[in-house]
This record gives C-alpha cells, structure tokens and sequence, in this order.
C-alpha cells in the first residue's frame, strides 16, 4: 500500500491472490488498480489463459488513459542473492 501510494504516476500491481485474505485486502484491490494471480499449481490453463488476456487488455487500456499502467515484478521470491529466481 506504501508503495503505490508513494509511486507518481500510480499504478496497479499484479500481486498474489491470497492478498485477499489480509484484513481489508479484498476492499483495497479494485480502488487501487490490482491484479491478483492464483499461485496455486491447481489453477487451471484457462485462469492463467484468462490473467494474461487481463493484463493485455489493462495495457490496452493504460496506452490510451483509461486505466493506470500494471506494474509487475519480475520475481515475488527472495533468493540468497546469487540468482534470479523464476517467474
């Protein structure tokens, strides 16, 4: 939360899923612009399939100013800091 509000120009992030379950999670993920992706290995090809039509739709939207840009992070791991981790 810090960092979005901090951030100029704001932006969305794509975050876990589990966000949710955070007190006030759920209320602060749609006036904030979030993405939430299942971690879950269980999550079906069409739920990734349907993320990654989410996120190319956002930018679509972003590019013309009818939404603020996703930021992503390209790992949500921490390592020992020898590596990068896979996304």
């Amino acid at each position: 939360m810090i960092h979005w509000a901090v951030h100029f120009p704001q932006c969305g992030f794509l975050g876990k899923k589990e966000g949710e379950k955070i007190p006030g999670g759920k209320q602060l993920v749609g006036p904030m612009g979030h993405l939430l992706v299942g971690r879950d290995k269980r999550d079906s090809r069409e739920e990734l399939n349907k993320l990654i039509e989410d996120i190319k739709a956002r930018q679509l939207e972003a590019e013309k100013g009818e939404a603020m840009p996703l930021c992503i992070f390209p790992e949500g791991a921490t390592s020992n800091g020898t590596h990068i981790l896979t996304f």
